[in-house]
């Protein structure tokens, strides 16, 4: 009999609404094929559905009470205090570790939250979200191949500067240059990064090709995430995103020619990506509604001093004006944040789609007793559901449900996570927690702005797939359908199912039992990035919008 061999492909932030009308353009000539020769649909995300939590999730088969990686930081009780979080932080076994434990082979290239590397049988490549000049790959020796064939490369900066905030005019001084110089600033930094992106993929496929080639292998798994850049940095520019996604196309064709005819291939995203035209500012609405209280905070280090330089301009102005002159008094410069030791509930963070009673005991500065703790929830649950959007007349939030409703309870608790999660209507609308001098609850955001869907794509494609559409799928399953194409016993503490709909009936995937094995709860010491590494990774993170 032949090997059996299964090859992962995954988008990062890829969409069928993208998808679907080029391919039925005939842009997209390999997801056209896919569409009428195999199964796709699909793929939902987490919850929420954001990059570590998705891409874990995948790597694990379970949801983040599982694994505990609920957002890009770990919540532990101070939400001034945030770690961020990596590899290490996951309590459950990977794919490839429970593979390797069974004699298999894997390639593990940039799946994201796989830095700093484990020792398994194969290589890992974990350059997504790593710190910038450190050993990102397992084994060693290949970091150093890695350098000199120039496939490590300083991920794309500021690639959503323009769309999201125009940081590019906000950031030059106005007194120096023109409105028009900060355009062109813009347009030519906008250009580099969609260059860097294409070249990227093109890097990519001659890396993988390479490693394909060279290596032995049952698993075989690369992220590329180009499609999720795209997004993140012009998404309102559908010229751009589109070519990103013709060239994806591309590397889906090659990648799946030099895997050969025998492998069994799929396509999967975390994500989906959508645009996102409004956002709803859940700190403003939970301060009109008595549930939170604002500081001031004065962004300058010596406050004190600060403090009394204002007060003799205020007595200075005062004097002044008695005497009848003007006076010119400079604005004092603050910043307004939540007072966490007054309030009851927040915005965890905009990536955590969640909103966090502030609990006594739990949390660092809870006020919220225990006694009160279902009452206001329930009530923030009752008001919130009944929202509708002002300026499109929707209701706001699709979903709004307790913790409970979306993790079941996991061997490692679900502190860490939101109290409340809140999906809006389509996902158009995305939670802030910023504030502003003119206190708006609704507004509309920078035009061309998007941001994650919780629909993700899947493609499947091999001798015993059946042609139709997938429904029902979701991150998790993939894990142990893979497992099972594999012949390897799915550990029973996996939240995922086997995908035996996707199978044709004559397959043996589709006649064989799915045989369960002992959990694949991992317990390893977690490792927190020193300080320096520590701003790489947010500045990484920062740059595409998530800090």
């Amino acid at each position: 009999m032949m090997k059996k061999k299964v090859l992962v492909i995954g988008l990062d932030g890829a969409t069928l609404d993208i998808i679907k009308p080029l391919a039925d353009n005939g842009r997209l000539p390999n997801f056209s094929r896919l569409m009428r020769e195999g199964s796709y649909g699909v793929l939902k995300s987490t919850i929420p559905p954001v990059t570590p939590c998705a891409w874990t999730s995948f790597a694990t088969g379970k949801d983040p009470s599982k694994h505990g990686l609920y957002d890009f930081t770990l919540y532990e009780g101070d939400p001034e205090k945030q770690t961020n979080v990596n590899r290490t932080f996951a309590k459950a076994k990977s794919l490839w570790r429970i593979l390797t434990e069974n004699g298999k082979r894997s390639i593990v290239i940039d799946v994201p939250f796989t830095y700093p590397p484990e020792e398994i049988n194969g290589c890992i490549i974990a350059r997504e979200f790593s710190p910038s000049g450190k050993n990102c790959a397992y084994p060693r020796s290949l970091y150093g191949y890695l350098k000199k064939n120039g496939f490590i490369k300083k991920a794309p900066a500021e690639l959503n500067e323009v769309h999201r905030h125009d940081n590019a005019r906000n950031r030059v001084d106005r007194k120096v240059i023109s409105k028009i110089e900060a355009k062109r600033i813009s347009a030519e930094k906008i250009a580099k990064n969609f260059r860097e992106l294409t070249e990227g993929v093109d890097r990519n496929i001659r890396l993988c090709r390479q490693l394909m080639a060279e290596e032995e292998w049952d698993l075989f798994v690369a992220v590329f995430m180009s499609a999720d850049h795209a997004g993140h940095s012009f998404w309102g520019d559908k010229g751009k995103v589109h070519k990103v996604y013709e060239k994806l196309d591309e590397a889906v064709g090659m990648l799946f020619r030099f895997a050969g005819p025998e492998t069994l291939k799929l396509i999967i995203s975390d994500h989906g990506f959508t645009s996102v035209p409004y956002a709803f500012n859940i700190n403003e609405w939970l301060c009109s509604k008595g549930f939170l209280d604002k500081k001031i905070d004065i962004p300058y280090q010596d406050t004190r001093k600060r403090l009394r330089k204002v007060l003799k301009k205020i007595r200075d102005d005062a004097a002044e004006r008695r005497r009848g002159r003007k006076y010119k008094f400079k604005k004092f410069k603050f910043i307004l944040n939540t007072d966490y030791s007054k309030s009851r509930a927040y915005l965890q963070s905009f990536t955590s789609y969640g909103v966090r009673i502030n609990l006594k005991k739990r949390d660092d500065r809870g006020i919220v007793g225990a006694d009160e703790y279902r009452p206001m929830r329930e009530y923030l649950i009752k008001e919130l559901s009944r929202l509708n959007h002002p300026l499109t007349g929707k209701k706001l939030f699709e979903h709004v449900l307790k913790k409970e409703e979306v993790y079941a309870p996991g061997p490692f608790g679900t502190d860490p996570a939101p109290d409340i999660f809140l999906l809006t209507e389509g996902m158009e609308t995305a939670l802030d927690g910023k504030f502003d001098r003119d206190a708006r609850v609704f507004k509309k955001t920078v035009k061309g702005y998007g941001f994650h869907h919780i629909d993700g794509i899947l493609f499947v494609e091999g001798e015993d797939i059946k042609n139709g559409r997938i429904s029902n799928a979701g991150i998790t399953d993939i894990a142990p359908t893979i497992l099972h194409i594999l012949g390897i016993p799915i550990p029973a503490d996996m939240d995922g199912r086997v995908l035996k709909e996707i199978f044709s009936d004559s397959s043996e995937a589709r006649k064989k039992d799915v045989r369960h094995g002992a959990a694949a709860t991992a317990r390893q010491r977690r490792e927190i990035y020193p300080d320096s590494d520590d701003e790489d990774v947010r500045a990484k993170l920062a740059a595409l919008g998530y800090l």
